[in-house]
């Protein structure tokens, strides 16, 4: 009977050593502190990576280390996937560079949960899985983010974890497995309560309404990005919040008084209050396309 390439544990173990030192590397090569969250595409392009989001519904993601004529290598990333799991993909795909491989596809799968366990892959992918998560979410980063929402992950509410997954950048399935999986932060019994709990659920409990768009608890706990939206996304800040740039628009207050800030146009904004500031970039939803000109005004949206 033909099976999948396995690990045993002691190598699951090696290779997830090997994993985070090259996180490690790759962070102090982008002078990016271990306690920060940062924007996977603009690291990767800091890198020397060209990033690009294509329309191809059965491919996650793809490396391409040598595109002939042109030496830069190439990430490819799927348009059509989610906001978290693209930027998953995209560290996933850093991965593979970092680690020297060649060229590498992979393919759609719908239950990512699965191959995110490591049931299923072979040492490349592994690993470029285990880079991913630590590249995304240190262990000193998630537990800051934490922190400053004033939490302890084991206690944490869904909506905590929620806020914390936003600011980096990930799915929340993504930071609950990884905070079990590889950062020994949850058990599997706290895991599994927390994963209970749906994100279409804690939107519409935020929101007071039903929506597929991604939606950011913004606070000032939200350091060391920006807070990157797509057209139609939405982001809940507290009261007296001001806004600048014509790609966001001020909605309605929540009953908990918290303010919505609509992202309606692609373009450079920012969030202010008295002491406490944040960019904001709105990419249109779906963009296809080099991600360093995701953020670009076309000339439609000019008046």
């Amino acid at each position: 009977m033909n099976r999948r390439p396995t690990q045993t544990g002691a190598r699951r173990a090696e290779l997830a050593r090997q994993a985070l030192r090259a996180a490690i590397r790759t962070r102090i090569q982008l002078d990016v502190a271990p306690t920060e969250a940062l924007c996977v595409y603009d690291a990767g392009e800091s890198l020397g990576i060209e990033i690009r989001f294509v329309d191809i519904p059965s491919m996650e993601g793809m490396y391409v280390r040598n595109s002939g004529s042109n030496s830069q290598p190439i990430v490819l990333v799927s348009a059509l996937r989610p906001a978290g799991r693209q930027a998953s993909t995209t560290a996933h795909e850093i991965g593979h560079h970092a680690f020297g491989h060649g060229t590498r596809i992979d393919e759609y799968i719908a239950d990512a949960d699965e191959q995110r366990e490591g049931k299923t892959l072979d040492s490349e992918e592994m690993i470029a899985n285990m880079f991913a998560g630590f590249f995304l979410m240190p262990k000193a980063a998630v537990e800051l983010g934490f922190a400053a929402r004033v939490c302890a992950p084991a206690t944490a509410t869904p909506r905590q974890v929620f806020a914390v997954a936003g600011w980096l950048g990930v799915g929340y399935g993504t930071l609950i497995h990884h905070m079990h999986s590889s950062l020994g932060m949850l058990s599997f019994g706290e895991a599994k309560r927390l994963l209970s709990i749906q994100p279409k659920r804690i939107r519409q409990e935020i929101l007071g309404t039903t929506t597929l768009s991604d939606c950011f608890l913004v606070d000032h706990a939200w350091t060391g990005r920006p807070l990157d939206l797509q057209v139609g996304d939405t982001a809940l800040a507290a009261a007296g919040l001001e806004i600048e740039g014509s790609c966001l628009s001020l909605g309605k207050t929540t009953p908990e008084g918290l303010r919505v800030v609509e992202a309606v146009k692609t373009g450079l904004g920012r969030l202010v209050d008295s002491t406490w500031a944040t960019f904001v970039r709105v990419r249109p939803r779906g963009f296809v396309g080099r991600s360093i000109f995701r953020h670009l005004e076309s000339a439609e949206d000019e008046p």
